[in-house]
């Protein structure tokens, strides 16, 4: 029993399991967000919910084609493919000329790890004055085209331990956090 009484909660909108992977990323606003990120400002898109949900595959689309030699697009892609193409047909119609850097990571078990550069090791978040917090070590790359940003998308998926194990069927999934940087120019 609650004892403040009944609570109300309002909902931006509720989506069934019908919905297409493209109206999702409509009715979520990721758009408007992605916008205001060329503005300068920071944005950040994520999924929450219990295990087995769907957050991986709203996130993702089919997470091991995404990973998979001779990834296409298709209707199935998740917000990360989406907002990567978004992103960037928005920053070519921009008069700003952009440059674009990206890092994926991982945790696992409580433990970071560089989806871009497995053979790193376990990394480490730190904080300071001047950068707030960060993993130091990460890979962060240059994106010079879509191309670019799509293969680092490639690569940190081929490179993701999302699988549970025989032993632990319920083994809780890692999380996965690609962060697109942008820097941009104003061209006289």
């Amino acid at each position: 029993s609650l004892k403040a009484g009944t609570k109300s909660f309002w909902f931006n909108a509720v989506l069934d399991e019908s919905i297409k992977q493209s109206e999702v990323f409509d009715l979520c606003g990721v758009h408007e967000l992605l916008d205001s990120s060329l503005e300068g400002y920071s944005a950040t898109i994520f999924a929450y919910g219990q295990t087995g949900s769907g957050k991986t595959y709203t996130m993702s689309g089919i997470e091991d084609k995404l990973g998979r030699e001779g990834w296409t697009s298709d209707e199935n892609d998740g917000l990360f493919p989406r907002s990567v193409r978004y992103m960037w047909e928005r920053m070519t119609m921009r008069p700003e000329q952009f440059y674009v850097k990206a890092s994926f990571l991982e945790i696992y078990n409580e433990q970071l790890r560089d989806l871009l550069n497995p053979s790193s090791g376990i990394l480490h978040c730190r904080w300071n004055v001047k950068n707030g917090f960060f993993v130091e070590d990460l890979m962060v790359v240059e994106c010079t085209s879509i191309t670019d940003l799509i293969a680092v998308l490639h690569e940190g998926m081929k490179n993701r331990k999302s699988g549970s194990h025989e032993l632990n069927k319920d083994s809780s999934r890692s999380h996965s956090i690609l962060t697109v940087y942008l820097i941009s120019e104003t061209v006289n």
